[in-house]
């Protein structure tokens, strides 16, 4: 069985913000309105069965919804749990994926006790920022966000900040690089906006592929300008990574689409967020442990989907590093997944632009780890 990491909705879609462009809202058809929270039954088995699998690493992944609105003692469970089920030197990784807005110096204490990595959702300066990313009655997020960050810098808790790229920001790639690059940011994550409208159109704040292809190559000529070393691109180390080892960790990218579960707060599990539908529900964990969850026929039916575009996509030069992009934005519009990812043309100029000096940076690391082998070698 290959490894897999879990990515876990503690409190599902619950969220003390209101972004206008979050996709999580539909899981209320699923679990209907009101508070959720992840019971204290399904926390001990989930954590028990991934750290029974005996993986190198087992890695959870706690998002929401806004995860942060479990609350401290949760976590705190959660880190009792680990420790308490899992063996001696087993090696234990949690992340969470927030807003910034709840994180206070209780919080980053956590985080930094139990070297917990935080993703922070920030779309750019405020102006951009506050387009999408607002509270329930319409107040802005942004010096919330901000003095989230400043709690876990002062506590030296690792972090990145993941930018939705929207109709707010398309036309400022290299601006918002900048803007992050100024604050001291070293990882970015850029992750398009492509919802549909359910009626086969887009959703107003949906990105078209051209434009995205001009934001990515702006982003790169920005990033490419910097001094060594740069900033930290998931986007463009995912591409490095396919080109020296083939499976880069980025599951956009990647071949099949099961680097990882969905854990839902009842314990419902699906192959991927994007997918939290009854057609692709895997089943419980408190019915059927993830291992078994894993192999069944429905989640080796949906990591096929992935390699489904290779006939729509032909004889592309770019199709060993990008396997037709991600399904979930090949279906956004009402088509199979087979179709093309409406991103194609915007990839393929990315692709096109920054591939001879991506290709260099492999070359480098490559060269790095041949120098590194060859004196490992001398020594012994």
């Amino acid at each position: 069985m290959r490894e897999f990491s879990l990515l876990i909705k503690p409190v599902s879609f619950d969220c003390n913000m209101a972004c206008d462009y979050c996709f999580y809202q539909r899981a209320e058809e699923l679990y209907g309105a009101g508070a959720h929270c992840m019971s204290d039954e399904v926390l001990e088995a989930m954590v028990g069965q991934l750290l029974g699998l005996g993986f190198t690493e087992s890695s959870f992944c706690w998002q929401g919804g806004e995860p942060m609105t479990a609350g401290l003692p949760f976590f705190r469970k959660v880190m009792a749990a680990q420790m308490r089920l899992g063996g001696s030197g087993q090696v234990v990784a949690n992340a969470v994926q927030t807003n910034g807005t709840l994180i206070d110096r209780a919080w980053a204490s956590l985080f930094s006790r139990y070297r917990t990595f935080v993703g922070v959702s920030l779309d750019g300066p405020r102006e951009v920022h506050d387009v999408h990313r607002l509270t329930r009655d319409g107040r802005s997020t942004f010096d919330r966000t901000m003095a989230g960050v400043a709690e876990l810098r002062a506590r030296d808790v690792e972090f990145n900040i993941l930018c939705v790229v929207s109709d707010a920001n398309i036309t400022r790639g290299a601006e918002v690089f900048r803007y992050f690059v100024d604050q001291g940011f070293r990882h970015l994550q850029f992750i398009p906006a492509v919802e549909g409208d359910g009626a086969g159109g887009p959703q107003p704040f949906t990105v078209d592929g051209e434009a995205y292809g001009a934001f990515l190559c702006e982003v790169f000529d920005a990033w490419a300008a910097c001094e060594e070393p740069r900033p930290c691109v998931r986007l463009f180390d995912a591409v490095v990574e396919a080109m020296i080892y083939d499976r880069p960790r980025f599951c956009i990218l990647a071949g099949r689409c099961d680097s990882y579960l969905l854990v839902e707060h009842t314990g419902d599990v699906y192959p991927c967020d994007f997918f939290a539908y009854d057609e692709w529900r895997l089943g419980n964990l408190l019915e059927t442990p993830l291992g078994e969850l894993y192999m069944n026929d429905r989640h080796r039916a949906f990591a096929a989907q992935k390699s489904a575009a290779d006939g729509a996509c032909g004889d592309c030069t770019w199709w060993s590093i990008c396997h037709g992009g991600c399904v979930k934005d090949r279906i956004a519009f009402g088509g199979p997944a087979t179709d093309r990812t409406p991103l194609c043309a915007g990839l393929k100029r990315f692709f096109d632009h920054a591939a001879p000096e991506l290709r260099r940076v492999a070359d480098r690391i490559r060269r790095m780890h041949r120098q590194a082998e060859r004196q490992a070698s001398r020594r012994s």
